[in-house]
């Protein structure tokens, strides 16, 4: 067998290409160290760009075989006029809130971003130091009253670019490190700050926890109201 080359599970072939781990000749993604097992048709051909997605019996098969984890559950419901009940949306990420006005500017700027590089582009990676100078130009340029772009949905779109990247570092995300984060800290634990913001709790994934935040923030809010 050749130096590289990989025996394919499914057509006993040793042709796997080192590009993108698929058969040369039957093109299944073969058995690997760490590859997810299709639970409805036994192979391990799982779609490069639907991940959960077997490219044999185009089914969504749970990785490694395991069973569905239970849904997540507050204990509180909502309660509607129709009779049907949900889970309670208090500690809940709302981005239904977010303007879908800025978003479509916003979203200008990426098209024309995909235009002038390639879609997603940024998603590669970049110096922070970028972002926010670039964010801050167009900020001053919009002081200025300079028309010749649109100065503030550039802006937006640097600080969503910090945001997210910021995300991803916390995720540890391959290819997303600390050199990237160029601009100073003037402290040594850029990992540790992001997951210690005090709004994590609603971004973390525990129901309850992200909901008796909400609840404690709220009565923080009628206790200042009732000062009034």
């Amino acid at each position: 067998m050749p130096t590289g080359y990989n025996r394919c599970v499914n057509c006993k072939v040793n042709a796997i290409s080192g590009l993108d781990n698929l058969c040369i000749t039957c093109r299944l993604l073969p058995k690997q160290q760490g590859t997810p097992v299709c639970i409805s048709c036994g192979f391990h051909p799982y779609g490069k760009f639907h991940p959960g997605m077997c490219r044999v019996c185009k089914k969504t098969a749970w990785r490694d075989s395991e069973p569905p984890k239970p849904m997540a559950d507050s204990g509180s419901r909502t309660q509607f006029s129709t009779g049907s009940q949900r889970d309670s949306q208090d500690g809940k990420p709302r981005p239904g809130l977010v303007s879908v006005r800025a978003n479509l500017r916003c979203s200008i700027i990426h098209m024309l971003g995909s235009i002038k590089y390639e879609a997603r582009n940024w998603e590669k990676g970049q110096p922070q130091s970028q972002f926010f100078e670039s964010m801050m130009r167009h900020i001053c340029k919009w002081q200025l009253g300079d028309t010749s772009e649109d100065h503030l949905a550039q802006a937006r779109w640097n600080l969503d670019a910090l945001l997210d990247q910021e995300e991803r570092l916390a995720a540890g995300t391959p290819g997303i490190d600390g050199e990237l984060f160029d601009l100073p800290w003037y402290h040594d634990k850029p990992v540790e700050t992001i997951q210690s913001l005090p709004t994590r709790v609603f971004l973390d994934g525990d129901v309850k926890a992200a909901q008796a935040a909400a609840r404690a923030f709220r009565e923080q809010v009628e206790q200042a109201k009732r000062k009034e």
